[in-house]
């Protein structure tokens, strides 16, 4: 899925839990991370670098706000990530 031309709204959207695997995996996310994390965190916590988190950001597969010089990642959008390594 190409989310480049899709609101925050619509990149939320798609990032719903599909069964209970991603509900629980979400609801542990959230209660690890928080509602939004930092690369470093959601690197730690899913055993991902920090060059695919940041080449999952320009795709705009996850949610990114830029906050002085740390930027935070909305933990809800990370199921993008899931959904895609798996199509």
């Amino acid at each position: 899925m190409n989310f480049d031309f899709l609101s925050d709204e619509e990149i939320l959207k798609n990032a719903k839990p599909k069964d209970f695997r991603e509900r629980e995996l979400l609801k542990i996310a959230l209660e690890n991370l928080g509602e939004f994390t930092t690369i470093k965190k959601l690197g730690e916590f899913f055993n991902l670098s920090q060059s695919y988190i940041y080449k999952s950001m320009e795709e705009r597969k996850l949610i990114s706000y830029k906050t002085g010089s740390k930027t935070l990642i909305m933990t809800k959008s990370i199921l993008n990530i899931i959904h895609s390594r798996e199509e």
